[in-house]
């Protein structure tokens, strides 16, 4: 009969993975609240005002750089919110799962109209960056969505949903 001592039982992985999950989710809160802060003092400083400047006043784009506060703002709670369901799903709460869930589809639709608004400001941008701004958005719809689809996935097993019983 095989020596089986260091197979870890179905139950062991699943419980690793949910730390390392844990640990990402927490990552990733951080990294949303660090840029929020970053754009928001440079919304509020004025930093954007010279490309703003550079778009005519009834554009698109001016209306968009209007937002920017709220939307950095946003960020603050998503990634604080991410932080703590990070924390909270690492001790096998329900209520964190179904935040983490519900995280990852706001992070999506979030990237999603990110990249959205991104394409639709490509004509306040010269050309060669106008066309960098199109594939920077096409990349991080795909880079990030796709993850999180994954994760979804993952989450909604039955392997992960049983230890949250």
């Amino acid at each position: 009969m095989p020596d089986n001592k260091n197979a870890a039982s179905p139950d062991t992985k699943a419980r690793k993975q949910i730390q390392t999950f844990a640990l990402v989710l927490k990552l990733l809160g951080g990294w949303v609240l660090f840029c929020s802060i970053i754009g928001l003092v440079f919304s509020l400083s004025g930093i954007f005002n010279e490309l703003q400047a550079s778009v005519s006043e009834t554009s698109f784009a001016t209306r968009i750089f209007a937002y920017f506060p709220a939307a950095f703002a946003l960020g603050l709670l998503l990634g604080g919110a991410a932080i703590f369901a990070g924390i909270n799903i690492g001790k096998y709460h329900r209520w964190a799962k179904r935040l983490s869930e519900v995280l990852l589809v706001t992070f999506s639709l979030f990237l999603a109209g990110f990249a959205l608004i991104l394409s639709m400001l490509i004509p306040a941008f010269p050309p060669p960056i106008g066309a960098g701004v199109k594939i920077m958005a096409a990349f991080s719809v795909l880079l990030f969505i796709i993850p999180i689809y994954l994760c979804l996935r993952w989450l909604r097993s039955r392997q992960v949903t049983t230890l949250f019983d």
